[in-house]
């Protein structure tokens, strides 16, 4: 505590030098800092006054629209990372690739400051100065900025450690940033960051692999559904809905072959059907059913003899007559 103190002290002297135009000890002010502050000064950025630039409600409604997944997928490990630290007059934020916040978690009973955090503000350098968020948007990196490391006055009281989203191209879609009183300083939080800011790129890597696959067999000419190993339906294709006729409603998470036959659990007998599908022109209709099946005896009444050889991938194909094999 007493040496990031001192540290603090060490910097705003240079600070204030900085704002005199007097030269400045590079060796009490960390590299990319006085990089942050020199890019500032050349925008213009005043720092007794920092600018609040904010968008309209709607266009925050349309950002927000475009960031859909993105801030679906932080939004959960967000709360997770803001529970321990909801009473210490702290931040947690998502912004975009821009730096404008997407989304917000704060303590909204206090009554002290929100520091450019609020969903919509923009928290570039250009309108905020040195801040973990605009900064680690301009040096593609995790950035900590400590009391008078930020450029401007009215952030001094604050910490804040950012670090960058990736996509799978490996280019910056948003940045994870947490604000905590100077005073609660810690050398583990950036650390803390990065590993929640790697969670939220891989999910989104997930999410895309799956909207991926699931683009993929849209485009096949066969219905394929994918099972959980006790017949529930995990995902199916448009053309594996329309073979077996399936309601929307019966998509997910229901049982596929019970929904038909109850006492038919391997889906062995015709399945009835309540209206018709046009045969496939030119070629049978197939449909593949891939499951993921229970381990051996694992189910009530099973036979584990009739399991063993049920083990593994299971097809079954639709020829057009209202038959699952």
């Amino acid at each position: 505590m007493e040496e990031h103190i001192e540290r603090n002290k060490r910097v705003l002297e240079q600070w204030e030098r900085f704002h005199r135009q007097e030269p400045v000890d590079e060796s009490a002010v960390r590299p990319l800092i006085l990089r942050s502050w020199k890019r500032c000064r050349l925008q213009g950025v005043r720092p007794d006054n920092a600018s609040k630039v904010s968008l309209s409600p709607a266009a925050l409604e349309k950002l927000l629209d475009r960031n859909a997944d993105l801030v679906a997928v932080a939004k959960s490990i967000m709360e997770k990372l803001y529970n321990p630290i909801s009473t210490s007059r702290s931040f947690i934020s998502l912004s975009d690739a821009q730096g404008i916040v997407l989304h917000a978690l704060w303590d909204n009973t206090g009554s002290y400051p929100i520091p450019h955090l609020a969903p919509g503000n923009l928290a570039a350098e250009s309108a905020s100065g040195t801040n973990a968020i605009g900064t680690c948007l301009v040096e593609h990196t995790p950035v900590e900025t400590l009391a008078s490391e930020h450029y401007c006055r009215s952030f001094h009281g604050w910490f804040c450690s950012a670090a960058p989203i990736r996509d799978s191209r490996n280019a910056i879609v948003g940045v994870l940033n947490v604000t905590l009183p100077s005073a609660l300083y810690h050398h583990h939080t950036r650390g803390m960051m990065e590993a929640a800011a790697h969670a939220i790129a891989e999910q989104l890597r997930l999410r895309l692999l799956l909207q991926e696959q699931k683009a993929i067999i849209e485009m096949l000419d066969e219905g394929v559904v994918v099972l959980e190993g006790d017949g529930t339906i995990r995902t199916l294709n448009n053309k594996a809905q329309a073979m077996l006729d399936l309601p929307p409603d019966a998509v997910h998470g229901n049982h596929l072959f019970q929904r038909h036959h109850p006492g038919d659990p391997l889906g062995k007998r015709p399945i009835q059907r309540s209206g018709s599908v046009p045969p496939a022109q030119g070629r049978f209709a197939q449909l593949h059913a891939f499951a993921h099946p229970l381990g051996i005896g694992e189910r009530p009444g099973a036979d584990p003899a009739r399991d063993q050889k049920d083990q593994g991938i299971r097809r079954a194909r639709h020829r057009g007559q209202g038959r699952l094999y």
